[in-house]
């Protein structure tokens, strides 16, 4: 199977798993379903809906400040399985999310005059950012992800991160999961598409190309356009439902999508964006959230 790419215009002809055969080394956006949602006709899910759509028994009375084993935790991370159309799908956990969006990235350059951490993909105009662990307060689960069946730490890669203004539209370009098989190029927007504001992610294997640097993968948004080679998806502003209102709330504005994993003190970990930053980080169970699923392997 050919995924990766080779020579100057990073393209072998090789074509892309179709959905539902997911191979190691492969592109990391291609565990993401293609356009599949599970949303309610009215509202949207919450986290013990959400879990039960993938067979788990949740209570509702979960949402609340439920306590999970680590076993539990553990159990929940396999993200269970609902076949649709002969393919096998999961709810993602924690770590696969932030294997497509940050959880947070960390400022490395001198002039940003900011040492706090950000929490994932925003747009610093002109500032490199380095996805690191800086200190204490960035514990390495914030960087765990997955990839199909593997998992890797935070101390086990490294990604920067930097954007640009491409017209009136700010753009961030990543090189992530560098000295790994993951190794990709990655290309993070807001578009407008038939009217309805989403979150564009892109992403291109590097694997056999890992001397490409992030100021080429900057300059190649034409290739991320048009190549074969590159996995796109689109997550939609679905707003949500606020601690369990039947009002829809900032559906042109906000996204969110359940992971399988719980926090504490009532909270789950999701893909949220709003504006312009995105990330992976945690809300409270009662909110009403839409489904991404991912390809069981």
């Amino acid at each position: 199977m050919k995924g990766g790419s080779k020579g100057t215009d990073w393209s072998d002809g090789g074509s892309k798993p179709a959905e539902g055969v997911v191979i190691m080394e492969v592109n990391p956006l291609t565990y993401v379903s293609k356009g599949y949602a599970l949303n309610k006709a009215v509202g949207l899910f919450t986290w013990a809906e959400a879990m039960r759509q993938f067979g788990f028994n949740v209570p509702d009375s979960d949402n609340e400040n439920k306590t999970y084993s680590q076993q539990e935790i553990f159990n929940f991370r396999q993200g269970g399985v609902k076949e649709i159309n002969n393919v096998r799908y999961h709810l993602p956990n924690r770590a696969e999310w932030q294997s497509i969006v940050p959880y947070w990235i960390s400022p490395q350059v001198a002039a940003q005059n900011n040492p706090s951490v950000l929490d994932g993909v925003h747009y610093w105009t002109g500032k490199v950012l380095d996805e690191v662990r800086t200190n204490t307060a960035s514990p390495l689960s914030y960087r765990t992800v997955q990839i199909g069946n593997v998992r890797m730490t935070g101390d086990q890669y490294t990604s920067k991160f930097i954007t640009k203004k491409e017209g009136d539209v700010l753009v961030t370009y990543a090189k992530r999961f560098i000295g790994t098989p993951f190794e990709s190029a990655w290309r993070y927007s807001y578009d407008d598409v038939a009217g309805n504001k989403m979150l564009h992610i892109q992403c291109l294997s590097l694997r056999k190309n890992s001397n490409v640097a992030l100021t080429t993968i900057i300059a190649r948004k034409a290739f991320f356009d048009n190549s074969t080679d590159v996995v796109k998806r689109y997550f939609p502003t679905y707003g949500y439902r606020n601690l369990g209102s039947p009002s829809v709330d900032y559906s042109a504005l906000s996204g969110d999508y359940w992971s399988s994993v719980p926090g504490s003190s009532g909270n789950a970990f999701k893909l949220g964006f709003y504006g312009d930053p995105a990330n992976s980080s945690g809300s409270h169970r009662r909110h009403g959230f839409a489904l991404r699923p991912f390809v069981r392997n």
